[in-house]
């Protein structure tokens, strides 16, 4: 019996990044490494488009709905409704943004060398949330301290105006300074 046989060797040459296959029969050369690159490149710039586009239609339905809603507000004056709104909203915000911190915190985490798996995860997550929280008291502090700046010079021009128009800061009455 008589067979044929056929061998084909191909020789992969790895140095650092640079991959590198011969086919023995014809001797063709191909660098893997260099397609590769370029199809994660491309992988990456269509994510990146996708995820920009996205992001500006979300950005824009957002802004869409805030319009319409603020001018039934503005329509109905309904500052009770729309003040509730802003303040749900603002809840929601932050506990999105808590949860991106988290998430965004685990998942740097979990690539921390020695440290990675678990251990990671959880230590990201912990600063994510950290941060996040220092973030919105530091803000929070900042929004009450600018509220009681704004409530001492509202008090400051109303005692001012009452004393131009003639009311007594003690008394209440007109044409008294007492």
């Amino acid at each position: 019996m008589q067979g044929e046989v056929r061998i084909k060797i191909t020789q992969t040459n790895t140095q650092g990044d640079n991959k590198t296959a011969i086919n023995s029969k014809t001797a063709e050369v191909k660098n893997t490494t260099d397609e590769a690159k370029v199809s994660d490149s491309k992988t990456i710039v269509a994510s990146a488009l996708v995820a920009n586009i996205a992001r500006n239609v979300a950005s824009q339905a957002k802004n869409e709905a805030l319009y319409e809603l603020n001018k039934y507000f503005s329509l109905t004056d309904d500052f009770e409704g729309k003040r509730d709104l802003n303040i749900a909203m603002s809840i929601a915000s932050q506990a999105i943004s808590l949860g991106a911190s988290i998430w965004a915190g685990a998942k740097l985490g979990a690539g921390l060398g020695s440290l990675s798996g678990p251990i990671g995860t959880a230590i990201g997550a912990v600063t994510g949330a950290a941060l996040s929280i220092g973030g919105t008291a530091i803000s929070a502090y900042q929004r009450y301290n600018q509220q009681d700046i704004e409530i001492a010079q509202i008090n400051k021009q109303l005692a001012y105006t009452r004393q131009r128009v003639g009311y007594s800061l003690i008394s209440g009455s007109v044409g008294e300074n007492k």
